[in-house]
């Protein structure tokens, strides 16, 4: 199942596999992986998050739970509202599973943002 997405997916370095490249499309995605997934799309477009919104989110959160490089995406989820921090840690819960509407609204901000 999703084979032909798969191998598109990781010829654009979108997505790697596992330490011995194994692909689990059925498993769940992790807000920190759905971060780092969206960067390497923007990066494979050729494209830059609107504006400096990496400010955001150092003066709203914890940043040291993710990497750097993921904060002007995590920054510009939660500027959006497709994430909600956790109002009593002001943490982003990276580890937490993406839900579907999440990923629904990400896709959708993205491309509302590069038309």
């Amino acid at each position: 199942d999703f084979y032909d997405e798969i191998m598109i997916a990781k010829s654009l370095g979108v997505i790697t596999g596992d330490s011995q490249n194994n692909f689990y499309p059925d498993w769940p995605l992790t807000r920190g992986e759905m971060a780092i997934i969206i960067d390497r799309v923007l990066k494979a477009a050729d494209k830059a998050l609107p504006g400096d919104i990496a400010e955001i989110l150092e003066t709203r959160i914890d940043t040291e739970s993710i990497p750097d490089y993921t904060i002007p995406v995590f920054a510009f989820l939660v500027s959006e509202n497709v994430f909600y921090l956790d109002r009593n840690s002001l943490t982003i819960h990276p580890g937490e599973s993406v839900k579907r509407a999440e990923a629904a609204m990400a896709i959708y901000k993205l491309l509302e943002n590069f038309d």
